[in-house]
C-alpha cells in the first residue's frame, strides 16, 4: 500500500489475484473509490506482487514480485501519466539481468525510495540481500526503452563482509536520506 505525494491516490498490489489497483481519495469526505486496476496479463510484473512504492514526485510506481519462475519479473516500474494519472508499463529488472550482474532480487520482500527520489532499494527474502538502484527521474514517461533504474550495488548476507541481511524482510529510508534501514527475520 502506498499513498501518492499529493494524498489524492492510494496504490496497492494484490499478489494473490495479480492485480495493481489505484484508488482515488475524496478530498471532502476522505472515502476511497476505484480509479484504475490492472489484473494478470494486462499488467506485467505483478504476479505474486508483495510490495509497492511510489516515487516522491509521484511519477513512478515500483512493484516487487515474489515470483521466481522462468521469466519472473521481480522489480517492475510503471509510470503514472497525467492527468488521471493512468499506469503505463516502463521496465522490469530481474535476477541475472545485465549479463548476470543483477543479483539479490530473488523473491523480493519490500521496496523503498529515497526522499529525494534518486534511489530505489529492494530487499530479498530469498537472497538475504539489499539491492540499491539509481533512479533516472528525468526519463520521459513515454520512453519505453527502460533504464529508469540503474543497478548501483547488491549487498548479500555473507558476501564481502556483509552480515545481518539473512531473510531481509523490510526496508525503509530515513527522512533525511542518510540511512537505509533493513529488518530481517533471522538477524538484528
Amino acid at each position: 500500500l502506498a499513498v501518492a505525494p499529493d494524498g489524492e491516490h492510494v496504490v496497492l498490489v494484490n499478489g494473490i489475484e495479480a492485480g495493481l489497483v489505484q484508488l482515488r481519495r475524496d478530498p471532502v469526505g476522505g472515502g476511497l473509490s476505484l480509479q484504475e486496476s490492472y489484473f494478470d496479463a494486462a499488467a506485467p510484473g505483478i504476479d505474486l506482487g508483495i510490495a509497492v512504492a511510489l516515487a516522491p514526485d509521484g511519477r513512478h510506481v515500483f512493484v516487487a514480485s515474489g515470483s521466481t519462475g522462468a521469466g519472473a519479473r521481480q522489480l517492475t516500474v510503471y509510470t503514472r501519466r497525467a492527468p488521471d494519472p493512468v499506469f503505463g508499463f516502463l521496465e522490469t529488472d530481474r535476477q541475472g539481468d545485465a549479463g548476470g550482474s543483477v543479483t539479490g532480487l530473488l523473491s523480493p520482500a519490500d521496496i523503498a525510495t529515497s526522499p529525494d527520489g534518486k534511489h530505489v532499494y529492494s530487499v530479498s527474502l530469498g537472497d538475504g540481500a539489499l539491492v540499491a538502484f539509481a533512479r533516472d527521474a528525468r526519463r520521459n514517461g513515454d520512453d519505453t526503452g527502460g533504464e529508469h533504474l540503474l543497478l548501483l550495488q547488491s549487498y548479500v548476507d555473507g558476501v564481502n563482509g556483509v552480515a545481518g541481511l539473512a531473510r531481509a524482510s523490510r526496508v525503509m529510508v530515513s527522512p533525511d536520506g542518510a540511512w537505509v534501514l533493513v529488518s530481517s527475520e533471522d538477524n538484528n
